[in-house]
């Protein structure tokens, strides 16, 4: 359980949540049948949220929350042990069920990856959602489903709540009015196929957006190229039954010249374009809006059910092979050649930090340098900040080799059934690296990472997959054929769908 809150350890005036409404939050969430029933899940709930505000976010570790929440004893190995990650899994999990509900006062949320939890003022997430539901606009057929409508609606609220308390010294944002208006061209989306469905989904796509740019604060929309701000643009492909939509967005609010600062990727079965439209438009006006905050690395997030696999938190180096349940390591001399397993694990200290990982030789990351290609994960609990580099707390990155080697992360699933997949390609550094997902060899989406800050994101609905079937998530050197500072986040999750989902 938490310690007494200590007097004085939570500074109200540099938060936005003050400590009696996180209180309150935390009182009645804990009073529900459903937190009720887990005592286990009340007490990590209970522990993570006093430790913040009594200001010991540091001690939230795995290990420690595995000692002191879980009593698993001083020999507790979380390598061997996945306790925490699985209950804090379903923390989220139940967290997300509770604020599906109409609520008011604070928001907790524990982010995926870590261990410290955000408060966040309900209020301004509710604003949000509620000023997408009045610019929602029907599909060139008259109706989205509701559905899927109510999905993005929950996925953007999720993300606006992290523009206004992203952690409990967030500080307000200034009024809507003294905002910069920063220009914003869009393209039409093309038809990439010169299919008709292509171009009516192209057509809705755009239309969409252009809604959404003109009606967000601080963006100016235009018809010209700007010698500053954003430009997005994007495609329609079909192949067979499935459609894919992709939008980029180039630039920044200040013109760093950094080239593309992020894509967003998503796929489904064609009768389900209008729906994924709309999570595809969501997505990128939370990516918007991230940019001009200044906080472009919020998660992914869809929206989605509650995660079957994640590759972060079931990462592991115990075992003789490259593999952990359904996920395997390895690497490819050629995209979508013969996948070879790396033979042996390493553990490092990167930049000072405890890094945990799999290569062809048992060596991973040096300082400045790299051996091999490899896949590895910040054990730590601390994020890197050194020179041109930035590791978050518990992400798993991964590298290509020196003779053109792809380096892969492999989910292979036991039961037949349709799937979501959601991942984030990041880059770690001064990253200019290709990125993939592929099933069974088949690309479901190809990308490039070119730059710092720059990440690409996807989401694949109604993935039909039989057992053993593989989805790759691969990293090669890019275009400049260098391998060098090529590290490249992963966040991926792989989902069973639900019956109605």
């Amino acid at each position: 359980m938490g310690e007494p809150l200590q007097s004085g350890s939570f500074d109200e005036t540099e938060s936005v949540c003050s400590r009696a409404d996180v209180l309150a939050a935390l009182k009645a969430i804990l009073a529900t049948g459903e937190f009720a029933r887990s005592q286990s899940i009340s007490r990590l709930l209970e522990y993570v949220v006093t430790n913040t505000l009594n200001g010991r976010e540091e001690s939230l570790k795995e290990y420690n929350l595995g000692v002191d929440v879980f009593e698993r004893g001083q020999d507790f190995d979380p390598r061997l042990d996945n306790i925490v990650r699985v209950q804090a899994r379903k923390l989220r999990q139940r967290l997300a069920a509770y604020y599906a509900a109409p609520r008011s006062g604070v928001r907790i949320e524990l982010p995926t990856g870590c261990y410290v939890p955000t408060f966040h003022p309900i209020e301004t997430a509710s604003k949000g959602a509620v000023a997408v539901e009045s610019e929602t606009e029907p599909g060139p057929r008259g109706h989205r489903s509701r559905t899927g409508y109510w999905v993005a609606i929950g996925a953007l609220a999720g993300f606006l709540a992290g523009f206004v308390c992203a952690n409990r010294l967030s500080r307000p944002l200034p009024e809507t009015g003294s905002m910069p208006r920063v220009p914003a061209l869009l393209v039409p989306l093309v038809a990439a196929g010169g299919d008709a469905e292509e171009a009516r989904i192209a057509a809705s796509v755009t239309q969409l957006l252009r809604t959404r740019l003109s009606r967000m604060a601080g963006l100016k929309v235009v018809d010209t190229q700007p010698a500053r701000g954003f430009t997005l643009e994007g495609s329609a492909r079909r192949t067979g039954g499935r459609i894919a939509l992709t939008v980029s967005l180039w630039g920044d609010r200040e013109k760093r010249g950094h080239g593309l600062r992020c894509a967003v990727t998503a796929q489904d079965n064609v009768p389900a374009a209008e729906l994924l439209a709309g999570l595809l438009v969501e997505r990128m006006m939370a990516d918007v809006r991230n940019l001009l905050e200044g906080n472009p690395r919020s998660g992914p997030g869809w929206g989605a059910a509650a995660e079957d696999f994640d590759a972060s938190e079931d990462f592991g180096i115990e075992g003789k092979t490259a593999s952990n349940g359904p996920w395997s390591y390895g690497w490819e001399q050629q995209l979508s050649g013969p996948l070879r397993l790396y033979s042996r694990p390493f553990q490092v200290k990167y930049w000072g930090i405890d890094a945990a990982g799999w290569s062809q030789n048992g060596e991973g990351p040096e300082n400045g340098d790299h051996c091999c290609p490899f896949v590895a994960k910040n054990t730590s609990g601390r994020e890197v900040r050194e020179q041109v580099i930035e590791i978050p707390a518990n992400q798993l990155w991964f590298h290509p080799g020196p003779k053109g080697e792809f380096s892969v992360v492999r989910w292979q699933g036991k039961a037949a059934g349709r799937y979501v997949v959601e991942a984030r390609f990041s880059a770690l550094t001064l990253t200019s690296s290709d990125v993939h997902v592929a099933k069974n060899g088949v690309p479901l989406m190809d990308g490039a990472i070119d730059g710092p800050g720059v990440w690409q994101d996807v989401l694949i609905r109604n993935l039909l997959c039989v057992p053993d079937d593989a989805i790759d998530f691969v990293v090669g050197f890019g275009q400049n054929h260098n391998y060098n500072s090529d590290s490249t986040g992963l966040d991926a999750r792989i989902t069973a769908m639900r019956p109605g989902s």
